[in-house]
């Protein structure tokens, strides 16, 4: 008996003590070396990442980031991560906080660590709330037609009333209109701007910011940089974030280095639908971030900052800091020595040599040779003398004759000549540049015309740049050029049909369009003006050119029209001549500085008169004409139809 409870408690010992191993071998490892790196993500100092770590290898381990937050709601303070940083916005005040960060792995202990970390939280520097208007010099980008940019107010994106940004695109592929600071946009130490956006519509789009008009310009500090974002997909504000710090690019023409140095800028240039043309309208508000650098001078004392000021030497009265804009002698050269033209080359050659084909259109002794050698941007330019500018809405066209011999090397660049008008006075001039292109052929002098009556509202432009082929293209050119022109104003018309382009305006006299009277001779048309005076003491009938233009009567001064003048029905006794005066339309009293020519008629025909005021053709001031039959001070009635009133040679 007492070996049998013995061999009872033998057994039950080595069953304990199995059991005891048992429960050994089944002890969960602990998790080692949890520990994490606190790092700031954005310039305000409240957006905080964390990067979880352990040493623990022998499995898959997972993080719980507790930021600490008390005043989130739920977990929302809370993070999951495998390893990776994940990133928590803290409220917009300066506080400590502690974080905790848990690791989990299955088959081992959890561990976990905690940190404090103080927000030391600073507010975006505000550039652009859109609450006053004088602080931004907001300026549009209508070059051809591009963006403009104005405020009103909308319901913003904290569903508040204020002001925001309009931006209204023309539908070109890069249009950018700009604010323009009192002080320069620093982005060297704080390099995220960010900017509230608003669609009606839902699609993504290219969103570009690019900062131009660098304080400090070298070759290893270029002049802009820009940075390109996509929008969500939905209608409504958004914002947007632009970090210049670790994804700006340098912008055209340096756009391809690689290396980025950023500095402070003049100006903000917002594209909406960078490089697509993209029509509509769009809303931006609180433009924030960087820092307000160096105030931004203006040297002429005017009021109008330098980098928006067009001219910084000069105390101007318009809004672009220039006086009045001066009007320039027409450029011209016919490669003979008689031009006014001073030519400069941009990595391109330029002289002046024999004609190569003096045949056809050219039979000139001598024309002037490009030679581009493969130069990215190759062409030849020149610019007015003493600030002058480019009257457009006078004059709009330019000529030139062209040869190009067929090439050594057959280009793949399409044949065509570039004429770019440019502000001289500009930084980059290329930014706000218009453009017209014309092909040529090979081997034959061509007559090429280029049209700039689309961009007859500018004013500012100093420049002209001619380039074969285009531009980024290293294909080598040779090329020449002749009777280079400037010319085609304005041409004042009527037909009496509706193609006409004169808003007649009666001074005590009827004008109407009617039937022509007599559809015989040299006027077989439908219809004719109706001039009827019943008897007023000064009557006649005028027109005005638009936009303040005026005659350039140096290249162009005579006028022709067609009359006919009833028999009638009393006799008069003044004589039958018609009078056509040219007046200065902005003075007060124009009679007194007119110049009229008189012509002849006689009764009951159609004839054609002309009227040459080539004896004035110095004067720059006329922008009016006055048509006046039997002449002022006479009081007898008188009864008249013109057509075809036309400007010319």
């Amino acid at each position: 008996m007492n070996y049998l409870k013995k061999g009872l408690y033998a057994l039950l010992f080595l069953t304990a003590f199995s059991a005891c191993k048992d429960d050994d071998d089944a002890v969960e490892l602990s998790i080692t070396g949890v520990d994490f790196t606190i790092s700031v993500e954005n310039d305000n100092g409240n957006e905080i990442g964390v990067t979880p770590t352990s040493t623990f290898t022998d499995s898959d381990v997972t993080f719980s980031v507790d930021f600490g937050d008390a005043a989130a709601t739920g977990d929302a303070d809370v993070k999951a991560s495998s390893g990776p940083k994940v990133t928590y916005v803290y409220p917009e005040t300066s506080a400590t906080y502690t974080i905790k960060v848990t690791a989990s792995a299955t088959g081992a202990t959890g561990s976990s660590k905690e940190k404090e970390h103080t927000i030391t939280f600073e507010a975006a520097t505000v550039l652009a709330d859109f609450e006053d208007a004088s602080l931004l010099n907001l300026r549009d980008d209508t070059n051809a037609g591009g963006a403009t940019f104005t405020i009103e107010s909308q319901v913003g994106m904290d569903g508040s009333t204020s002001k925001v940004g309009v931006i209204t695109n023309g539908g070109l592929e890069y249009e950018a209109p700009s604010i323009n600071l009192t002080k320069h946009v620093d982005v060297r130490t704080k390099s995220i701007i960010t900017m509230d956006f608003y669609q009606s519509g839902a699609a993504s789009q290219k969103i570009g910011l690019k900062l131009e008009q660098k304080k400090t310009d070298n070759e290893a500090s270029k002049k802009s940089v820009e940075l390109i974002v996509d929008s969500a997909a939905k209608s409504g504000w958004q914002t947007l974030t632009f970090d210049f710090g670790t994804d700006a690019l340098n912008s055209y023409p340096d756009n391809e280095v690689a290396e980025v140095v950023l500095d402070q800028y003049q100006k903000i240039a917002i594209f909406i639908g960078f490089g697509v043309a993209l029509e509509g309208t769009f809303w931006v508000d609180n433009i924030a971030g960087g820092t307000l650098g160096d105030a931004i001078p203006d040297s002429d004392g005017d009021g109008v900052l330098d980098n928006i000021d067009k001219c910084k030497d000069v105390s101007g009265t318009e809004a672009n800091g220039c006086n009045p804009p001066v009007v320039g002698t027409d450029p011209v050269d016919d490669a003979e020595g008689n031009g006014n033209i001073t030519w400069v080359g941009d990595a391109c050659g330029y002289e002046v040599v024999a004609n190569p084909s003096a045949t056809g259109i050219n039979t000139s002794a001598n024309s002037i040779k490009y030679t581009d050698t493969g130069g990215q941007y190759a062409n030849i330019q020149f610019e007015l003398a003493d600030g002058a500018t480019f009257d457009l809405s006078t004059k709009n066209e330019f000529k030139l004759k062209v040869y190009v011999p067929t090439p050594a090397v057959a280009h793949t660049e399409t044949k065509r000549l570039w004429l770019k008008l440019q502000d001289g006075t500009s930084a980059e001039p290329w930014n706000s540049q218009v453009q017209v292109e014309q092909t040529y052929e090979y081997d034959t002098w061509t007559e090429l015309t280029f049209d700039f009556s689309a961009a007859s509202a500018r004013t500012d432009f100093t420049k002209v740049v001619v380039q074969f082929n285009g531009e980024n293209n290293f294909e080598a050119v040779t090329a020449y050029i002749d009777d280079f022109s400037y010319g085609a104003p304005v041409n004042p018309a009527d037909d009496a049909e509706g193609s006409g382009n004169i808003t007649w305006v009666g001074d005590a006299c009827g004008y109407e369009v009617v039937a022509n009277p007599s559809a015989t001779g040299i006027n077989t048309s439908a219809n004719s003006i109706k001039y009827t005076d019943t008897g007023g003491q000064y009557a006649n009938i005028q027109f005005e050119l638009a936009d303040a233009a005026t005659f350039d009567l140096s290249t162009k001064n005579k006028f022709k029209l067609k009359v006919f003048v009833p028999t009638p029905a009393v006799a008069h006794t003044q004589s039958r001549t018609l009078w056509l005066k040219l007046q200065d339309g902005t003075s007060a009293e124009p009679w007194n500085s007119q110049a009229q020519v008189e012509q002849t008629y006689e009764y009951d025909t159609w004839t054609e008169l002309t009227f040459d005021f080539s004896a004035s053709s110095a004067r720059t001031d006329f922008t009016k004409v006055v048509v006046q039959f039997n002449g002022e001070n006479n009081f007898e009635a008188v009864t008249a139809y013109i057509d075809d009133f036309s400007y010319t040679n």
